[in-house]
């Protein structure tokens, strides 16, 4: 009787020091520090009506998601010179210091052009001026492997840090600017791409652009690209709970509006009077890059639906992000 007393309470003590460091263990889960929202810059002051049409079951995301570290390491000259080699520039480059990104290095040629950003480790190369062409009516697979092969050929990039994400089909209006349209009437076909690491796309303040993108002729050579080097991206050990499907709509006024017309509206010339309503009609989620700078991509949300504004004779497009991570 005396050794079966010694069993129970020997059995108790252990249930309850398992119970402390379970209830230990899962009080240190539950204290991860706040982070400080994304800086996402509102160009038009004031608000302006905002309806939602999107819909419970459209709303397929994880509930919790990691935020995303990256690590660069220098761009060193060398590396800067084997690219300009690989894309036949002959000449030194023009080294300048800007105001706001720093040592900035400018190759020409008659045929193109590139520049390279020090600070922001950004590339940005470019035809001087749109060749002739024959449409050759590239396939989708075709375009993905041409542009894949310019950005690791050319020592942008490792063919293993991307992966395709998205297209965007553009076309010229007049003097208006690139507009985007279907496969069938493009001009250019830009291919965007995006971290291996991430399963979701990282975007930039544009939402139409990731970090890295290449544009192409409907001949199917390059015509314009741009790299964002991310550096070593790695997710954070803490998971943050993502705002639910009710939250979303309970704070579908706090959207901030970065595009209008996908943009070739310019927002700080638009009078929040004159937008009669936006109506959002798809979501989806995505990490943000909200400046080259960033060591800590975020996850938000990409609205998209149509704005109502007076003076234009048609709805157009309009691109909203609002921060995923919920304050809850």
């Amino acid at each position: 009787m005396k050794k079966r007393k010694i069993f129970i309470t020997a059995a108790l003590v252990i249930l309850g020091v398992l119970i402390s460091v379970v209830l230990f263990l899962k009080k240190e889960e539950e204290i991860i520090p706040p982070l400080p929202q994304p800086k996402i810059p509102s160009l038009l002051e004031g608000s302006y009506p905002v309806e939602s049409i999107l819909k419970k079951q459209d709303f397929n995301f994880p509930s919790k998601a990691p935020v995303l570290k990256l690590e660069k390491t220098p761009l060193q000259d060398q590396d800067i010179k084997n690219i300009a080699d690989n894309l036949g520039f002959t000449s030194d480059p023009l080294i300048v210091e800007d105001v706001f990104d720093g040592k900035m290095y400018i190759y020409r040629s008659e045929e193109s052009a590139l520049t390279v950003s020090l600070k922001n480790q950004e590339f940005d190369y470019t035809l001087n001026k749109v060749p002739s062409y024959i449409n050759k009516q590239p396939s989708d697979a075709a375009l993905i492997s041409t542009a894949k092969n310019f950005l690791t050929q050319t020592g942008f990039v490792s063919s293993e840090d991307i992966q395709f994400a998205s297209f965007v089909y553009l076309k010229q209006i007049s003097s208006q600017g690139l507009y985007p349209t279907n496969k069938e009437d493009a001009i250019l076909y830009q291919v965007n791409f995006s971290s291996v690491i991430s399963n979701t796309t990282i975007l930039t303040l544009n939402p139409q652009n990731t970090p890295v993108y290449v544009r192409l002729l409907p001949d199917g050579s390059v015509f314009k690209a741009h790299v964002n080097r991310l550096g070593t991206i790695s997710k954070s050990a803490n998971q943050y709970k993502l705002k639910t499907y009710d939250e979303v709509i309970s704070n579908i006024n706090n959207v901030v509006l970065i595009s209008l017309d996908d943009g070739n509206l310019h927002l700080p010339d638009i009078s929040n009077k004159s937008i009669k309503k936006i109506s959002i009609f798809s979501i989806e989620l995505a990490y943000l890059l909200d400046t080259p700078t960033s060591v800590t991509l975020q996850p938000v949300y990409l609205l998209k639906g149509t704005a109502d504004i007076s003076g234009f004779p048609t709805e157009v497009s309009a691109s909203m992000y609002l921060p995923a991570i919920s304050s809850n």
